[in-house]
């Protein structure tokens, strides 16, 4: 607020106080961009029982069928649109049948994550898989690219059946990799700060961006290297320095 709207804080202490409730309470909320994780989130993990229980009762084929029904409506008829529209057609697909009325595309990601970690994938060969996660990313590299070279920019999203298959292909790369002991210590300690990282690196972004950045004539990429490795590193520190205090251990510890 005071980054990106410094004329708030004159509103008064009540105003203050009532904006912060209703952001809480997810109403008329005024956030960083990356807070849309929270409301996505939160449905997730009150659906995860119930999907839990579907996907150790049900047949294996109806889960699919049901992913397969969200991928198509909420995800590829969506893609194709796009396409259409980056190629200059006037040309709309519209699909009535809506996945709000069965379940997200992000519990798709939840669930075909769990049936990974189930060895869904291990039939794949290490090879093919190689080839197959170079192929999806180099694809979705050169898709995005030509996306941003239109006018209006178009930026590749987790609707992109792309982006969930590329995305299943890495986390099963990642999964056969062997981890020694060092690198272990090293992937639970980032892992377990993951999210903290993800929520306070944003406004430390946004605030060299606005103060120190907005005209700066420097190339992107140095702009960019800037702003990621500031962005976490700092939250790395804060959330450090909040961990070796004692009253954020105790609440640490209550949530854990």
């Amino acid at each position: 607020m005071i980054i990106d709207r410094p004329e708030f804080i004159s509103l008064g202490t009540g105003e203050v106080v009532k904006r912060f409730i209703m952001n809480q309470l997810f109403l008329n909320q005024y956030t960083l961009g990356n807070m849309w994780y929270m409301p996505m989130i939160l449905v997730i993990y009150l659906l995860i029982p119930v999907i839990s229980l579907a996907i150790h009762n049900f047949p294996k084929k109806y889960i699919w069928s049901c992913c397969g029904f969200v991928v198509l409506s909420s995800m590829l008829i969506t893609n194709i649109n796009t396409f259409l529209a980056l190629k200059g057609s006037d040309l709309t697909l519209t699909f009535k049948l809506s996945e709000t009325s069965l379940f997200s595309r992000y519990m798709v990601y939840v669930i075909a994550g769990y049936y990974i970690h189930e060895g869904e994938l291990s039939r794949i060969g290490k090879h093919l898989l190689y080839v197959l996660l170079g192929f999806c990313s180099i694809f979705m590299f050169c898709y995005q690219y030509w996306g941003y070279a239109h006018p209006e920019t178009y930026s590749v999203y987790y609707n992109s059946v792309g982006i969930l298959l590329t995305s299943a292909l890495l986390f099963e790369a990642i999964r056969r990799i062997r981890i020694t002991d060092g690198w272990n210590a090293f992937f639970r300690y980032i892992s377990g700060r993951a999210l903290a990282i993800y929520f306070v690196h944003m406004p430390i972004v946004v605030g060299i961006e606005s103060q120190y950045l907005e005209n700066s004539t420097l190339h992107e990429l140095i702009q960019f290297a800037m702003l990621e490795l500031t962005g976490v590193l700092g939250a790395m520190l804060i959330i450090a320095a909040l961990e070796k205090n004692r009253w954020c251990r105790q609440y640490l510890f209550l949530i854990k």
